[in-house]
């Protein structure tokens, strides 16, 4: 079963449910926030359960209304029935990253939207959308609140059954060899099981025998490259090479042999494994010993296809002149991107520590004293600095200034350092500028931190820069 056939399954057992109205949203056509109250709208009127539309929810009622008040209307004259309202979004990756790339206030209200109460929001996409993740918002991310599932192989019955369109009215006669070979083929991935299937119902014409394999069917894998291409461009620099990887091989792969190929520890084998897996695309056949899951997917990479997907980013950490070190560097730091705040700022802290380390520091990481805890020290000769690392919803406030201020006065010749990758409300910028005169707190921001983790700007330079700044100006330098 793939993305859409999951939403429309829902919609139709919704239909049997006096207390819950399901509407169907296909945003691909949107372009703006204007586009997506009308596709709201349209989906009202070809509801099949016309209770909204009896509401005064309609075009003319509607006509000078956002897509937010549209929405806010739908759940409180639903809730008025004792009804809740299933919102089911297919194909949102255009609209949501033209939105967080052009108008990030749009798509928080968007989200916040998606999220209220009474409201039940089902939104299917490639796994492009990871990208959402990594938004530097001082707000919780876009897809925290939402419970994440990955569409991946499903049993040998479910897929049999996909393959013969049990479901239809005409389901297709497929015998039981072709079946297998169909299914040994896609590994079992709904979609590609779906294409093969939708393959067949066009040919139906001609009769389905034991003869018939699957090349005879799949007219070219290159039908395949566009979906290939986009889940790999949402795949992390340790998840690619994995999968390279493996499908170099050609052969079940351990997972020694494959950290060994791509220069990382196992245990970064083992989680890019884990996230291939449900994507479906690789498949453990022993314990510790995985493969490529479909042959469509071996071709693809067999023929060098993915070349063509690598972004800047990936460009820049694969040249010789960028040290192994800081690859890692950068494959953690988007490991990290992705977690929820509280584990998170405990990773945080420690990658900190590692660029510290790259950058030539001595560096210790959660030290803790009788009475205190400082999340990094680092120290080069006699230069120390107190490091308070955040990666939160919120920005930090003038509270963490003054708190690391008191634990510098219980010292002597030390500096200090925040870190937020959400930025500094403009009192704490403050309480670092007037404590100028007897103690140096220097800010770093998230631009400030992918500098280092991207482009190779020095430690030292940023440390110097903004130390300068704030001895000579009084300004409290961060980006």
């Amino acid at each position: 079963m793939g993305k859409t056939s999951i939403l429309h399954q829902i919609h139709h057992y919704a239909l049997d449910d006096p207390h819950k109205i399901a509407l169907y949203c296909n945003w691909q056509p949107a372009r703006d926030m204007h586009g997506l109250r009308n596709i709201l709208l349209t989906s009202i009127q070809d509801s099949e359960d016309q209770v909204l539309v009896r509401q005064g929810i309609s075009e003319k009622a509607t006509r000078d209304w956002s897509f937010r008040r549209v929405l806010d209307q739908i759940v409180k004259k639903a809730r008025e029935q004792d009804i809740r309202v299933l919102l089911l979004i297919d194909e949102p990756e255009d609209i949501l990253l033209k939105l967080a790339e052009t108008d990030p206030y749009l798509l928080k209200q968007l989200r916040q939207s998606s999220l209220r109460e009474g409201l039940h929001t089902v939104i299917v996409s490639s796994p492009k959308l990871r990208e959402l993740w990594n938004l530097p918002w001082a707000t919780s991310p876009f897809w925290e609140g939402f419970d994440r599932r990955y569409i991946g192989p499903i049993e040998w019955e479910e897929a049999a059954n996909l393959v013969r369109q049990a479901q239809s009215s005409s389901p297709l006669a497929v015998p039981d060899t072709l079946v297998q070979s169909i299914l040994e083929s896609t590994g079992q991935i709904p979609w590609l099981i779906q294409s093969v299937g939708n393959r067949l119902e066009c040919d139906k014409q001609e009769p389905i025998t034991e003869k018939l394999q699957v090349p005879d069917i799949v007219w070219s894998t290159h039908d395949y490259d566009e979906r290939f291409e986009t889940d790999y461009k949402s795949l992390s620099r340790n998840e690619r090479c994995v999968l390279r990887s493996v499908g170099r091989l050609r052969r079940p792969s351990d997972v020694s042999k494959t950290a060994q190929d791509c220069g990382l520890p196992e245990a970064e084998v083992l989680k890019a494994w884990s996230f291939l897996e449900k994507l479906g695309y690789v498949k453990q056949n022993a314990p510790g010993c995985c493969m490529i899951s479909n042959r469509f997917l071996n071709e693809w990479l067999a023929q060098g296809l993915w070349k063509s997907c690598e972004d800047e980013k990936e460009k820049l950490l694969t040249t010789d002149t960028v040290s192994r070190r800081q690859v890692a560097i950068a494959e953690e730091y988007e490991r990290i991107s992705i977690l929820e705040p509280r584990p998170r700022g405990h990773e945080f802290q420690k990658l900190f520590a590692s660029i510290a380390a790259h950058h030539g520091w001595s560096q210790d990481e959660s030290v803790r004293t009788s009475n205190e805890e400082m999340d990094v020290i680092i120290h080069r000769g006699r230069e120390y600095y107190l490091i308070e690392c955040k990666w939160e919803r919120d920005r930090v406030q003038a509270r963490v200034i003054r708190e690391l201020r008191g634990k510098l006065d219980n010292r002597t010749g030390v500096q200090g350092v925040v870190v937020s990758m959400s930025g500094f409300t403009s009192g704490a910028v403050q309480q670092v500028e007037d404590y100028v005169g007897s103690r140096v707190i220097l800010l770093f921001g998230p631009e400030d931190v992918r500098s280092m983790v991207y482009e190779s700007t020095a430690l030292d330079d940023l440390l110097n820069k903004k130390y300068g700044a704030l001895v000579s100006r009084k300004e409290a330098l961060f980006s």
